[in-house]
C-alpha cells in the first residue's frame, strides 16, 4: 500500500481507501497528476488517502513461502483479492490510524472486490462510510474477449497474465505518442478508443502498466459472461463439489450489503467492458444507489484518466464524502452537547 497524507496535517483525518482495476496498480490513480488525479485531490481537501495494491501486481509479489516463479503463487482470482487482500488492507489501515471506517473507491475490478468482500464478510459493512464504484465489473453478459485470448487463458493454466514489460518496451516507441490512438489499443480491457482519454499521459501509462495479474482473474470474468451471474470461480463440476458442496459455483450474496450504505455508481453508456444494462441490473440489487452516467464516448479506462474526470467523477466523490463527514460530525456534536447537559443536570 501507499499513503498520501492530507495536505494540512490534522488529527483523525477521514480515510479514503482506493482499489485499482485488473492489470492496473495504484499508480493508475496518480497518472492524471496533482490537479486532476483523484488521490491528490482528496489529500488536498483533508483526506488521508491509502492506495491498495492487489496480489500479483508489481507491488504485491512478496510471500512468506511462495515465489512468483511458482505456479502456486498464481492460484487466485479477484475472489481472493476481495476476501483476503482488501479486507486485510483495510484492517491494517484502521488499526494503524485508530479509526473505525473508511471511504471506499474502486474502479472496475476494484468494484468487484468490494462487492465480494461485503457478500462474503458482511461485517465489513460497518467499516464503510461512502462507497464509490467506478464501472464496477459484476454482471458481464455481452463481454467479448478475443478467442485467441480465451484459448490462451484456458491452456496457460495458473500463471501470470498480460505481456511482459520487455515486449511492451520494444513496441512502445513504434506505436505510442501523444496523438497515436494505437497506443491505447494495447489495453484490450479499455474497449473502444476514446476522445475523452488524456492522451498526454499514455506514455506514462505504458511505462507503469500492465501491473501484473493472474490468469484466473480474466478467466473468472469470462466465466461470468457465459453464466450471466455474479458467482465464485468455476473449477468444473467435480472440483466445485469438493470446494462448494455443489456442482455450480455459488453466487455472491449482494443482499448482504447494508441497505443504508452510501453507494454511488459511475457508469458509461458506451463502456464496452461494463455495459449500461449490466449496471442497471446491479442497481436493482442495491438499495437506492446514486447513479452517475458519464459523457457519451467514455471507455472503461476513462473513469480514472479522462480529461474531464475531475468534473464528472472526482468532484462528485469528494462532495459525497464531505456530505457524509459533515452529517456525522453534526451528529457527534449533538451527542456531545447532550452528554454535557446530562452531566450538568446530574451535578446540580
Amino acid at each position: 500500500m501507499f499513503r498520501i497524507p492530507p495536505r494540512e496535517p490534522k488529527e483523525n483525518a477521514p480515510i479514503v481507501f482506493m482499489q485499482h482495476g485488473m492489470t492496473a496498480t495504484s499508480d493508475i490513480y496518480l497518472l492524471n497528476g496533482p490537479n486532476n488525479g483523484l488521490a491528490y485531490m482528496l489529500a488536498d481537501v483533508g483526506y488521508d488517502v491509502w492506495l491498495g495494491n492487489a496480489r500479483g501486481t508489481r507491488y504485491g509479489r512478496r510471500h512468506t513461502k511462495l515465489s512468483p516463479k511458482m505456479k502456486e503463487f498464481w492460484q487466485f482470482s479477484w475472489h481472493e483479492i476481495g476476501t483476503i487482500d482488501v479486507p486485510e488492507s483495510i484492517d491494517h489501515v484502521l488499526k494503524l490510524t485508530g479509526q473505525d471506517a473508511v471511504h471506499y473507491v474502486g474502479h472496475s475490478q476494484g468494484g468487484s472486490t468490494y462487492l465480494v468482500m461485503i457478500s462474503m464478510k458482511p461485517e465489513y459493512n460497518q467499516k464503510m462510510k461512502t462507497v464509490s464504484l467506478l464501472a464496477p465489473a459484476v454482471y458481464m453478459k455481452g463481454l467479448k474477449l478475443p478467442k485467441v485470448l480465451t484459448t490462451y487463458l484456458t491452456a496457460r493454466g495458473d500463471a501470470e497474465f498480460m505481456p511482459s514489460r520487455t515486449l511492451l518496451k520494444t513496441i512502445e516507441p513504434l506505436l505510442c505518442d501523444v496523438n497515436n490512438k494505437v497506443c491505447s489499443k494495447l489495453y484490450f480491457l479499455t474497449g473502444r478508443d476514446s476522445d475523452a482519454t488524456n492522451r498526454t499521459i499514455l506514455p506514462l501509462l505504458l511505462a507503469t502498466h500492465p501491473g501484473g495479474a493472474s490468469t484466473r482473474q480474466p478467466l473468472h470474468y469470462w466465466q461470468l459472461s457465459k453464466s450471466d451471474n455474479f458467482a465464485q470461480f468455476d473449477f468444473g463440476e467435480a472440483e466445485n463439489q469438493k470446494r462448494y458442496g455443489q456442482e455450480k459455483p455459488p453466487e455472491y450474496k449482494l443482499s448482504n450489503i447494508n441497505k443504508k450504505a452510501w453507494i454511488s455508481i459511475f457508469y458509461g453508456k458506451n463502456d464496452e467492458r461494463v455495459s449500461k444494462s449490466s449496471i442497471m441490473r446491479l442497481q436493482k440489487q442495491l438499495h437506492r444507489p446514486i447513479m452517475n452516467e458519464m459523457p457519451k464516448g467514455w471507455n472503461h479506462l476513462d473513469f480514472v484518466i479522462a480529461n474531464d474526470v475531475k468534473e464528472h467523477v472526482n468532484i462528485p466523490i469528494i462532495q459525497k464524502a464531505n456530505g457524509y463527514e459533515n452529517r456525522h460530525k453534526g451528529r457527534k456534536n449533538k451527542k456531545k452537547k447532550k452528554e454535557v447537559a446530562n452531566n450538568t443536570e446530574t451535578e446540580s
